[in-house]
This record gives C-alpha cells, structure tokens and sequence, in this order.
C-alpha cells in the first residue's frame, strides 16, 4: 500500500509488478482500493483508517483495525441491551455471533465486516441515550448539561453514517431512523442534526455519481421475477440463505418489541431493499464466503429490536438450526478451502438435497464451471470438479451435483465415462435413455433430463437462462476420481418447459 486512498494506473502496474516478482502466493491481501476493481472495494474513509493499520503492520495490521471496530461495536451492543436484558446481555450477544456466519466472518477481512462494526457502533449512539425502565432516578434534582456530550454523539452519528453510505448505497435507510430521532430533540440538538444531515451529503458526493451509475445498471437487468428469486434465494438458499446462516434472527422474531422503532424498521427495509436492487447476483461474495455477506450489518441492526432476554425453550430452534447450518463450517474455521478440487465446505450434505441452488448468484460460493457444446455445467458441491482437459472428474460411487445452465431448455444430454467408471449410473432431475458400451470399455450414458427448475435472465447475459438440476452417482465405480465429459446435448421439443 503506497499510503494513499487513490489507486490509479501507475500504482496498478506497480502492484502487478510487485506480485509478479514475489509469487502471486507470497501476496498477503489485495491492495486497499476504494474503486471496485476486485480489490478491497472500500470508500475513501474507511480506506484511510485501514490504511493507518497497513503502514504499520501489513496485512495483519488491516484485520487489527477492522477486529477493534467489531469489538467496540460487539461491546457497545452489550451495553445497550444490558439494561433490557441484565446478565443475559453478554451471553446473547456472544451466541448471537457464535450461532451466526458473523463467526467465521470476523477471519476474513471484508468491508461487511468493517461495515458490521460501524453500524453497531452508530445505532448504540444513536439509540444509547434513551430512558431505559431500569435506570435509576437522578435523586439530586436536575440534569446535567449535555449540550457537549449531544453535540459530540450528533457529530459521530453523522460522520459514521456518512462513512456507511459513501461505502454502499443501500446505507441510505439508515437515514430514516436518524431523522426520526431528531423529532424529539430540543432545538440545539435539532440545529446539530441539520449539520449532520449536511455533513452525510457532502461526503456522499464523491461516491455519487458511482452508485447511481451502479443502479441504474442494475434496474435495467432486473424484473419481477427474477427479483423474487433472489429474495428466496437470499433467504432459504442452500449456501446464502439467511434463515440458516443468521438463525438468531429468531429470537428477534421472540423478543423483539417496537417500542419506537419504527423508524429504524423501515430503514432496514429501505436498505434490504436496495441492496437486492443494486447488488441482486453477489450474495456469496468470495468464494470462501458463509452465508449473505452483505446481510451482516443488517443483521446486527436487527438487534436493536430485542426487548427482553429469550425463554429457555426458545434457544432450541436457533441451536438446532444453526449447528445444522454451520457444523461444516466450525469444523474448518482456520482452513474454510476443502482439500478435495479445492473448493470450500458449503451447506451440510444431509441439507443440500432439501434446499434450493441460488440460480441467482453468479459468484456461487461452491461452484465451478465447464463449458459444453453450448451450455454452463456448474459443479455445486464436492463430487466432482473440473479438469484440466475441460472435462470432469466425478468422485466415483459419490453423488455430484451438477447445475445446467442452457439458452433454450435441455432434453438431455450424453455423459461419456472412461473404462474404469463402471457400467451403473444412478440419477436425480432426470433418467437414464440408454447406455453405450465400447471396445475400450468406456461407457457413454444418454440422461434424459427433467424440465427445468427456474427460468430467468442473468446479469449481463441477454435473454433468459434455464436452469436444470441434476445429480448424478456412478454407484460401480471405485472411490476415487473418474474421467468423465459431457456432449450431445439435446435441445428440449418446441414448448416444452417453457414457463
């Protein structure tokens, strides 16, 4: 990192040379870079704070700085449900990040993290200074003067929300609960509020023009439906679904009270909202990813609704769902790459098979791809992976989920399999038409495949795409990887499986 918040072409071709020179493994983290360029996109404030860190320590400076936000948010959330919950504040605030994909998050140094910590930190100032039932009365008469003290927290909130939304749009909604709150302030805290309204705008200019060029971009792609599966994607998806990766959600759901928060609902639902808008296709994030990434800050906001402390019958469910959700993830924290192809431990085996694939996410966490006489074939699990020759190699007696990925629907297709692939192959989203043995003991398979389960466009792709899921297991092979390639594909009769 050269110390400054700009990246222009001379520090890119400086960066690739550096990278060359050392070996791209010996490259610790990604440049710190507020443009969105595959780098640590970031605005120019929390680039800069980063950047402190960097200078100082490298890499593992840049997740020193980001953990202190977390940990000063972490604590600011303790100290604002403690007068709701008592002794139960601690331990629901470390079970809501242990039980959550905020665990295993807070390894990686990601600006949802970052973005995670700030927002704890601006909804605990924001909400903090409120009149709890447990507070004691001020027996002494009168109050003390905290014009500065309402000054100073007015200025942090502000400058806080100005770093959040110069860093993503969908920050916006956040907005909403602040200016409700200024309603009931006397007018030097009013006056003070107009500053900070003020303050937001003009730290958002820079990164204007930016956003509203990313929106429009993303409105023009999306319609109705495809709007929809995002949403069912986002929630019940078998890698991103947030009902299994945030599954104290719940005790939101239990525990949660209005009491005024009015403001902030409607924020968040402002800021779900956009960023299903602005960033529908990137749930996953980085291949290493658990969980909505995106959905952190969210996340924790929500948690500003909690009211009282969750009944014991009522940690059943959240434990229950998350060690289902998560188990794979807990047992490879420090190693989230499996061995196996080289491709990350998702969703729990005995899960996958109930949960639907986020047809939506082109950056899927857990899937390569191979391309086909004409199709996508995407490898969404740990069966199979691609080869070097732009083939397969199936995991043999081990069922591999595939997803096709076609312009017009699929009628079938041919999977060719070396010698000692065995001559059984059991399927899921299709049949088996017929096998072909030949004199060097290969075997070709023709699969019949069902109609598709999801039709809808693809960002930056014209037209729409259909998407076929189908499993296959070559149940006579020997365990370990079998050659294979997939051709002839056959395009389904006219009208059938269009939607």
């Amino acid at each position: 990192h050269d110390r400054n918040l700009t990246f222009e072409e001379t520090d890119e071709r400086r960066w690739r040379e550096w990278r060359e020179r050392v070996g791209e493994e010996k490259v610790p983290y990604p440049a710190l870079s507020p443009v969105g360029d595959g780098r640590f996109d970031l605005s120019g404030g929390f680039a800069g704070y980063l950047a402190a860190f960097v200078v100082v320590a490298g890499a593992r400076g840049a997740m020193l700085g980001q953990g202190l936000v977390l940990l000063l948010g972490l604590l600011a959330l303790v100290r604002y449900l403690r007068p709701r919950l008592f002794r139960d504040a601690p331990r629901l605030v470390v079970a809501m990040v242990g039980l959550s994909g905020l665990l295993p998050a807070t390894l990686h140094l990601w600006p949802q993290v970052l973005q995670t910590g700030t927002v704890l930190v601006l909804l605990a100032l924001l909400y903090g200074g409120e009149s709890r039932a447990g507070s004691p009365p001020n027996v002494y008469g009168g109050e003390p003067n905290r014009r500065w003290f309402e000054a100073a927290r007015w200025i942090a909130v502000g400058t806080l929300c100005a770093l959040l939304v110069a860093s993503g749009p969908w920050f916006i909604g956040l907005l909403i609960p602040i200016g409700m709150a200024l309603r009931n302030q006397r007018p030097a805290g009013f006056s003070w509020g107009g500053g900070v309204v003020a303050w937001i705008a003009v730290l958002w200019v820079s990164q204007a023009v930016r956003w509203i060029d990313r929106l429009q971009s993303s409105l023009a792609d999306i319609d109705g439906s495809l709007l929809l599966w995002s949403t069912v994607d986002l929630t019940v998806g078998r890698h991103v679904g947030i009902l299994f990766y945030f599954a104290p959600l719940l005790w939101v759901v239990f525990c949660g009270r209005e009491r005024g928060r009015v403001g902030l609902a409607l924020g968040l639902a402002l800021s779900l909202g956009l960023l299903l808008a602005v960033d529908p296709y990137h749930f996953a994030g980085a291949p290493w990813a658990v969980g909505a990434r995106g959905f952190l800050p969210l996340y924790v906001a929500l948690w500003f609704f909690v009211d009282r402390p969750p009944r014991r019958w009522q940690w059943i469910p959240v434990a229950g769902i998350a060690v289902a959700a998560l188990w794979p993830t807990w047992l490879s924290l420090m190693q989230p790459v499996a061995e196996s192809g080289g491709r990350p431990l998702r969703a729990p085996s005995y899960a996958a098979p109930w949960l639907p694939w986020e047809t939506t996410q082109i950056d899927l966490a857990a899937a390569s791809a191979v391309q086909t006489s004409g199709i996508e074939v995407r490898i969404l699990d740990l069966g199979a992976w691609p080869s070097a020759d732009g083939g397969l190699e199936i995991l043999g007696n081990t069922w591999a989920d595939l997803l096709l990925v076609s312009e017009a629907p699929v009628g079938g297709f041919r999977l060719e399999v070396v010698e000692d692939g065995g001559a059984d192959l059991e399927i899921r989203g299709g049949s088996l038409r017929q096998s072909v043995y030949r004199p060097d003991g290969s075997v070709g398979f023709l699969v019949e495949v069902d109609a598709p389960r999801r039709a809808h466009p693809l960002p930056q792709r014209p037209g729409v795409r259909y998407f076929h899921p189908v499993a296959v297991r070559l149940s006579a092979a020997p365990k370990r990887p079998i050659a294979a390639t997939i051709g002839g594909v056959e395009l389904a009769p006219e009208g059938e499986g269009d939607e």
